[in-house]
């Protein structure tokens, strides 16, 4: 039971090889939604003249329209820097998806990315296309990994995994990360809830790892998946900080994109 699309799937491109694949990844995400895409490109104040940055743009659609030739797609040429002009359409997207550089590949390694700024700030979900340090089979048949924490409400994030997994005719491996193998158990199941029911062409299991690195856990548990998802709240000061920097390690170490799911 696909949830319908409220809003189109959006996409932030630059002059880089690797943003092409990132087009790709959306180009599948809007098609499976039976949703248009929108590539937007901010172009700050780089070097390129304004006829380049527009090259860039038709590049771009013509790679979506090529592996997806009945998809709506258009294209939008943004004053602003590249996560600012991705995040300000998320009001009214329905998917935000955004290219990461590893820390190996930023220019200030330590520095926050700008995948994982626009996470924290979205209104919608949001995912990141990682590129993979060795290559990886085009094996469709890995699980959507679920993250589930222990404090946060994820009922938004639950749903939005069960959909991607529908979408994707893939399985769904929900993974608690927590020394109580007991107590993890139950949570998990808490936290699925009546999903299950809802999806039942959505194979389910559950996996609790012991231990308290929540962000390593889970992206060991990644190297077999198609996407990891978890959530984020309404976090403010230290805590934003923290769940920032949570956010940056999944990122750089993950070894398949990874959605996060803004929540109440």
């Amino acid at each position: 039971m696909p949830v319908e699309p409220t809003g189109p799937v959006v996409v932030d491109v630059d002059a880089s090889e690797a943003s092409l694949s990132v087009v790709d990844l959306a180009a599948e995400e809007a098609a499976a939604r039976a949703a248009p895409l929108l590539i937007v490109h901010g172009y700050g104040t780089g070097s390129l003249h304004l006829a380049a940055h527009h090259d860039l743009l038709d590049v771009a659609v013509s790679r979506a329209l090529a592996a997806r030739p009945g998809l709506s797609v258009t294209a939008k040429l943004i004053a602003r820097e590249p996560g600012r002009a991705l995040a300000e359409h998320s009001a009214d997207a329905c998917l935000l998806v955004v290219g990461h550089r590893t820390a190996a590949a930023r220019r200030v390694p330590s520095a926050i990315s700008v995948a994982a700024q626009v996470m924290l700030e979205s209104l919608c979900p949001v995912i990141a296309h990682v590129p993979a340090v060795t290559p990886r089979p085009a094996d469709k048949s890995g699980p959507v990994l679920l993250g589930v924490t222990r404090h946060s409400r994820t009922e938004q994030v639950v749903e939005f995994a069960f959909e991607e997994a529908a979408l994707r005719g893939a399985p769904l491996r929900a993974v608690h990360v927590w020394p109580d193998r007991d107590d993890a158990v139950r949570l998990l199941d808490q936290a699925l809830g009546a999903w299950p029911a809802k999806y039942p062409e959505v194979r389910v299991t559950r996996r609790v790892c012991p231990g308290y690195d929540v962000a390593r856990a889970l992206c060991d548990e990644s190297r077999d998946a198609q996407l990891l998802v978890i959530g984020r709240g309404r976090y403010t000061g230290r805590a934003r900080v923290m769940r920032g920097l949570a956010i940056q390690t999944m990122l750089d170490l993950s070894g398949c994109p990874v959605a996060v799911v803004p929540h109440a």
